[in-house]
């Protein structure tokens, strides 16, 4: 990590992300794009999406078990948007185009 600079205090002041959180978050989505952009990438994408986003939990579950759902779920999303950004495509386009079972 770099020393913080004036604009990067400004940015951080209008709740923006830095100059280092954003080469960071460009980073991410070459490797997310590199990795699950593939047609490999993809079948584990759809296979982690069906797991988590697509399905639901019973009505007897714990309040324990939902936040490790959801915890899955961001996770998932996560990098779901991290590869369309990496692809420059949306994450609807991501998503429509990810393989069905």
């Amino acid at each position: 990590m770099t020393r913080e600079t004036w604009n990067d205090m400004e940015a951080r002041r209008r709740g923006e992300p830095t100059e280092d959180e954003r080469r960071e978050a460009s980073e991410l989505a070459a490797l997310c794009r590199d990795v699950l952009g593939t047609d490999k990438g993809r079948k584990l994408l759809a296979w982690m999406r069906a797991r988590t986003k697509d399905s639901v939990l019973g009505p007897g579950v714990s309040e324990s078990a939902l936040w490790y759902r959801e915890g899955q779920r961001q996770l998932v999303d996560q990098l779901e948007r991290a590869t369309a950004h990496g692809l420059t495509i949306s994450v609807g386009q991501l998503r429509d185009e990810l393989p069905k079972d």
